[in-house]
């Protein structure tokens, strides 16, 4: 029995308790770090593209290139409404 920081992705501040065939979904350290006496063989399934911290680095980055449909609207009425300003307050000020 040992116990792992899964906090990496559960957020989990406390280390949770890992028996033999338990699933790991991330490994920081085992408790104790690595200086402690406790032994912990694990196994993997999926490293690198196919790992849990890999998919859920893809779907930020895919979420920070998005632009949402009301953020272009924005944009584009904000575009309109600092020409009209600019143009105006030039109008006011010349006269």
């Amino acid at each position: 029995m040992s116990a792992t920081d899964e906090s990496m992705v559960t957020d989990e501040t406390l280390s949770v308790a890992r028996q033999a065939e338990d699933h790991i979904t991330s490994l920081c350290c085992p408790k104790g770090g690595l200086k402690g006496a406790i032994v912990l063989l694990v196994g993997t399934k999926a490293v690198e593209d196919a790992a849990v911290l890999s998919h859920i680095m893809l779907l930020v980055s895919e979420a920070q290139e998005k632009r949402a449909s009301i953020e272009a609207t924005v944009d584009r009425l904000t575009t309109v409404f600092v020409f009209l300003f600019v143009s105006t307050s030039a109008v006011v000020l010349n006269t």
